[in-house]
């Protein structure tokens, strides 16, 4: 495991070594009973003293993320009465390094989708759509009637030239003046940021992220080696005035933003602050990441246009998702970009896969040519909004009065915040005994977390199980509140 000290940085060499492994035990790449390196070890492998090594390792304890067990050393706790399982023959891998800061997506979202995992019933932590509110039976239809050579050919790089167009037609709608060579296919919204982060983002360089934000782009960046320095999130997305202050102290390489129902707040960045945001990024020479997942899924009113249509000097990367309204195994999204950015966005696709596979592409294709996805779309946004208000609904009868909750127009996630002395990633360990699980609010910051916010998602349960889940947390959430008092 390779542990990056930056020693001209102001967090202290103990605080980073407690962060590096607080993010991996946290994210499930340390996994419970894995022996922890000893402090001989790892005092000479990062170039410490061993007092910081063990001043590291108590803080871990402290947080009870690692136990020491006498004559045997450290491990990271088991939170039961297991013993501690002897795994000799395997420790020998403990001794290869990997760069894995962190994957808080593979912990925190794999349980949602596997079949044979049946454990979660009401699984709130899953951002994503309900099948029964998507065209997927159309889909299907349409793969069986694609051209045989789809499966017999590669896409090529840049994906396929009639999907492009018609994503070229989608964005003229939405005021982007945007031409098909400017457009990337890519597997999903999550390869779009990889991307752009293995293009432009090497180890040191300044990134700055919304608190809190997408899990999966801290992910990302991090992996990269970013020094990512966050910036606080109100109902009007991004705190441009601290942002701009930051700016001077630390010139960025990049600003990731989720603009339009913010991931997981669901603010939405208001047109001034658009424009505010891209002056920066013109007086810098930096990049805006633009990420796009949700702004379809209005409620009533539509949003502002993306920053894109307001850039002319090609600092917006745009990331749009098209499959998470449509089929999402097809994992479909585009990249937009203009000048050498995207030739060198397609460099790195290119490497990554060699393109998007070209059957899942030309299984959505008839759907966006036809007027059909823009009906899909005014069906879901009703449901959506039908579903948003039965949360909201539920919460104001059940949830105890000291917490509070956003109100989003739009989006797929309602953002829940507790009293500050609340683990949510403890109330977590509590909801899954219920079969239940949520997003706890400390994946969704880089550094220093808070664990007292929460989001729960209204869109993929089935109508069936949304009162009932709601009514279960709200009860933990009470027992939890109740069984502390201060």
């Amino acid at each position: 495991m390779h542990i990056h000290l930056k020693r001209t940085s102001q967090s202290t060499l103990t605080d980073q070594i407690v962060q590096a492994f607080e993010d991996r035990i946290r994210s499930g790449l340390l996994k419970p009973h894995t022996k922890m390196p000893s402090l001989r070890n790892l005092s000479k492998q990062l170039g410490v003293s061993l007092v910081t090594c063990s001043k590291a390792y108590e803080r871990l304890e402290r947080k009870r993320l690692i136990t020491r067990i006498h004559g045997k050393g450290c491990y990271v706790l088991v939170e039961s009465t297991k013993k501690i399982e002897d795994n000799s023959d395997l420790n020998w891998q403990l001794t290869i390094v990997d760069y894995l800061p962190r994957a808080q997506m593979l912990k925190n979202f794999q349980a949602g989708f596997q079949e044979a995992d049946s454990s979660i019933r009401f699984p709130f932590h899953v951002s994503a759509i309900n099948e029964k509110l998507l065209p997927t039976y159309e889909i299907v239809r349409e793969i069986k009637k694609t051209d045989q050579t789809a499966l017999s050919k590669y896409s090529p790089f840049q994906g396929d030239m009639d999907l492009r167009s018609e994503f070229v037609n989608y964005f003229k709608r939405e005021g982007m003046n945007v031409a098909v060579d400017q457009v990337l296919t890519v597997s999903g919204s999550q390869q779009g940021i990889d991307l752009v982060a293995r293009t432009f983002i090497g180890a040191g360089d300044v990134v700055y992220v919304e608190a809190p934000t997408y899990a999966g782009a801290i992910d990302i960046f991090l992996s990269r080696g970013a020094k990512i320095i966050t910036v606080p999130v109100n109902e009007e997305g991004l705190r441009l005035d601290l942002l701009t202050k930051l700016c001077d102290q630390h010139p960025p390489k990049l600003i990731y933003t989720v603009p339009t129902f913010q991931n997981p707040t669901g603010a939405v960045m208001s047109m001034p602050k658009r424009k505010h945001l891209l002056e920066i990024a013109e007086a810098y020479h930096t990049i805006i990441l633009e990420d796009d997942t949700f702004s379809d899924m209005y409620f009533t009113e539509k949003p502002p246009k993306s920053i894109y249509s307001l850039d002319t000097a090609g600092h917006v990367i745009h990331s749009k998702t098209f499959s998470k309204v449509l089929a999402p195994s097809c994992r479909i999204s585009a990249l937009i970009a203009k000048g050498s950015f995207m030739n060198r966005l397609l460099a790195a696709k290119s490497i990554t896969d060699l393109g998007s596979p070209l059957l899942t592409q030309r299984a959505v294709l008839p759907y966006l040519k036809s007027n059909r996805m823009e009906k899909q779309l005014e069906e879901l946004r009703l449901n959506l909004k039908k579903r948003c208000e039965l949360v909201q609904t539920m919460l104001e009868k059940y949830a105890p009065p000291n917490i509070s909750w956003t109100h989003p127009s739009g989006g797929l996630n309602i953002w829940v915040t507790l009293p500050k002395w609340v683990d949510t990633d403890e109330l977590l360990k509590l909801a899954v005994r219920k079969k239940l699980a949520f997003l706890p609010g400390s994946v969704s910051y880089a550094g220093e977390a808070n664990y007292n916010e929460l989001r729960i998602c209204f869109a993929f349960l089935h109508d069936s199980l949304i009162e009932e889940g709601i009514m279960i947390l709200c009860e933990l959430i009470s027992q939890y509140l109740e069984s502390r008092p201060f």
